[in-house]
C-alpha cells in the first residue's frame, strides 16, 4: 500500500467532516455554558485528557524540528492527565462552589479552527486535529490561551454523535497560570 492510497482510505466525506466540526462546536458551547455534566457525558469510559508539559529546546542544524520532542512523554510529568473517573472529580469540584479559582466563574469563550479530520484505524474512530482559542474574564482580569488539540472521537453506541476517547492539548505557553479546572 502506498502513502498516497493510505491517505485515501483515511479520507472522510464532506458530511462527515461537517458532523464532526458540530460536535466541535457543541463542545465549546458546553463548556462556554458551564455545562459541565453534559459535557461530561460526551466522555468515553476510557477517556484519556492530556496536557503535556512543553520545553523550549536548542536544536541543532540536522535536527527534524519534531513538536514531539518539546513534549513531556506519557509517562513522565504532565500539566495535567485524566481518565474519566479524575474528570468526575474535577467537575464536581468545579460544581461543588470549592474550587476557589473558579469561584466566581470565568466568562468564557472558546473558538475552535482549522479543524483537520481523518479516519481512525478503527471503525468509527476518528482522529482530530484543532487549534483553540480560549478567553476568559473575572473581576478585571483576562486571559487568554491558545492551543492546538489532538482528539480522538468514537462514534457513540447509538450511532449519532461522538463520544471523546481522548485529548492530548498542546498550549502555546509553558505557564501553569491557568488554573487546574480549564477545561479545553
Amino acid at each position: 500500500m502506498t502513502r498516497d492510497t493510505a491517505e485515501t482510505e483515511r479520507e472522510v466525506s464532506l458530511e462527515e467532516f461537517i458532523e464532526v466540526s458540530r460536535f466541535l462546536t457543541h463542545e465549546a458551547q458546553l463548556l462556554d455554558d458551564r455545562r459541565y455534566l453534559d459535557w461530561f457525558a460526551l466522555l468515553c469510559e476510557d477517556v484519556e485528557y492530556r496536557v503535556p508539559v512543553r520545553s523550549f529546546r536548542q536544536q541543532a542544524a540536522d535536527d527534524d524540528w519534531a513538536v514531539e520532542k518539546e513534549l513531556s512523554p506519557v509517562g513522565d510529568l504532565q500539566m495535567t492527565v485524566n481518565g474519566h473517573a479524575q474528570m468526575k472529580v474535577r467537575i464536581d469540584r468545579l460544581l461543588s462552589g470549592k474550587a476557589h479559582t473558579e469561584n466566581p466563574p470565568w466568562f468564557t469563550q472558546r473558538l475552535i479552527t482549522n479543524v483537520e479530520v481523518a479516519r481512525g484505524h478503527e471503525m468509527g474512530v476518528y482522529e482530530v486535529g484543532s487549534k483553540f482559542l480560549l478567553n476568559r474574564f473575572k473581576a478585571g482580569r483576562e486571559q487568554t490561551i491558545v492551543g492546538s488539540r489532538r482528539d480522538q472521537f468514537v462514534r457513540a453506541p447509538t450511532g449519532s454523535g461522538f463520544r471523546l476517547r481522548r485529548r492530548v492539548i498542546l498550549l502555546n505557553g509553558d505557564s501553569y497560570r491557568w488554573g487546574a479546572y480549564v477545561l479545553i
